[in-house]
């Protein structure tokens, strides 16, 4: 008894320790263990270990029957067939033991599991092509030529400037610089230059509006003449008005012959003054025309000079013969070419 009790035992914690973490609910029987008295006794034992064996023993003298059948079976019968029941028993837990092991339980492949490798099936996502977008090209301001670059491009070779190679200077060193300095002198034809300008926008301005003037029919001094003897008609004609409304008063106030010679002799006054006012306008449209062109002739003399005014203050900031290509080529330089 003693053996299958041990082997029940086993046969449970073996259960236990494959199910892990299973909670197990169950109901373990022992069998009962029935002792003889006086050779009296019933013995009968089931075991169960994979196979049903029935095996049973009469222990006494000739006077019960075996429940496995065999009647008259002695003590050691039964013990005989309770050692091959327990046989059977560990034979069929040794049989589940070997298939557990041949089946190794693991709570990593009871709760994880193995990982299925499956192959993840990669859905391609159609794109719609994206309108590129329009990119604006700036205009950039033009720049003012790097003067050995333009000045090769006007057929003029770099040793050719000189010191007017300084013309590549900065505006703000430009403006900066000392008077007598190299710079400044270049500084100083640049003024020069920019004066010229000047002058010839002046110019054509002043000729627009002397295109829009009329010239006078006579000159200014002959217009003058006769103005002065309207003036003089206008004081006669004045002092016989005067002269009549004097007369005029001494009669009394009333007079018809004073009084139609006065009438006359306003309208001549009139008519004096008038005159007088024609002379003067003649005369101011004259003047102010002359003057218009006068100051024309000053500026086109101005512009004329120019080129060697210009060419003057070049030489001035050289150090070598200024030839017209190379005045052209420090004019680009300096960004006056426009």
């Amino acid at each position: 008894m003693k053996t299958k009790s041990t082997g029940l035992l086993k046969a449970t914690a073996i259960a236990i320790a494959l199910l892990g973490s299973t909670a197990i609910v169950g109901t373990i029987a022992f069998p009962d263990a029935a002792y003889a008295k006086e050779g009296k006794g019933n013995g009968g034992g089931k075991g169960n270990g994979g196979g049903n064996g029935k095996g049973g023993g009469n222990d006494g003298a000739g006077k019960g029957k075996g429940k496995g059948g065999e009647p008259g079976a002695s003590k050691n019968d039964g013990k005989k067939a309770a050692g091959k029941l327990g046989r059977k028993s560990s034979t069929a837990g040794g049989t589940k033991s070997k298939s557990s092991k041949e089946k190794t339980f693991s709570l990593k492949n009871l709760f994880g599991g193995k990982k299925t490798k499956k192959k993840t099936k990669t859905v391609r996502v159609a794109r719609t092509a994206q309108p590129k977008p329009e990119v604006t090209k700036k205009t950039r301001p033009a720049m003012r030529p790097t003067g050995n670059k333009m000045a090769s491009l006007l057929g003029v070779h770099p040793s050719e400037l000189g010191a007017l190679n300084a013309a590549n200077a900065s505006e703000n060193a430009l403006k900066n610089a000392a008077p007598n300095s190299r710079v400044g002198r270049i500084a100083a034809y640049r003024d020069a230059v920019l004066a010229g300008d000047e002058l010839r926008m002046e110019l054509e301005e002043k000729q627009a509006l002397l295109d829009g003037m009329t010239p006078p029919d006579r000159p200014v001094s002959e217009i003058e003449q006769d103005l002065k003897a309207a003036l003089t008609d206008v004081q006669e004609k004045q002092d016989r008005v005067t002269e009549l409304e004097d007369a005029l008063a001494d009669a009394g106030g009333t007079d018809p012959d004073i009084e139609a010679e006065l009438q006359t002799a306003n309208d001549e006054l009139q008519e004096a003054v008038d005159a007088a006012d024609d002379l003067n306008a003649e005369r101011q449209a004259a003047i102010d025309y002359d003057d218009a062109a006068a100051e024309i002739d000053e500026l086109a003399e101005a512009v004329e000079n120019q080129p060697q005014i210009e060419r003057e203050a070049l030489e001035n900031a050289a150090n070598k013969p200024v030839t017209d290509e190379v005045e052209a080529a420090v004019k680009s330089m300096l960004g006056l070419d426009s």
